[in-house]
């Protein structure tokens, strides 16, 4: 799949996909008219800056307390996260958060760097078998 696909399925509410498309054709052309770029070129950067390489995960044993630890992400799933990052945050336009992604700064660089910094302090847990 390539981002257009990815960002339109990520867009889709309530099974609505031509909303979704209309909403990143919308923003496509927005883009390039701020940026004299290609809006793909665009989109790559975007989420390639906001996608993080760890996530931290939940196990219990039992009965006992919940144990936090990082694992590194697929190149499918950074992928997926990044672009969830990116939409999460409606209050902006979807145009402001990719141009703030490209230019590494913005709420979903900062979410980024927030989990790298979790998983950073948690990785003295993982020292599981599947590491």
């Amino acid at each position: 799949m390539t981002y257009k696909n990815n960002f339109i399925n990520q867009l889709m509410s309530c099974g609505n996909k031509w909303k979704s498309e209309n909403i990143f054709f919308k923003t496509s052309k927005k883009l390039q008219k701020l940026q004299k770029l290609q809006s793909n070129i665009i989109f790559k950067f975007a989420v390639i800056n906001s996608s993080p390489y760890f996530d931290i995960k939940q196990v219990q044993k039992k009965k006992k307390k919940q144990i936090e630890f990082p694992f590194l992400l697929t190149k499918t799933l950074r992928i997926s996260h990044g672009i969830k990052n990116i939409i999460s945050y409606k209050n902006k336009n979807l145009y402001i958060n990719l141009i703030d992604s490209v230019d590494n700064c913005g709420i979903s660089v900062d979410l980024k760097k927030k989990i790298h910094k979790e998983s950073f302090l948690k990785k003295k847990v993982s020292n599981y078998r599947w590491f």
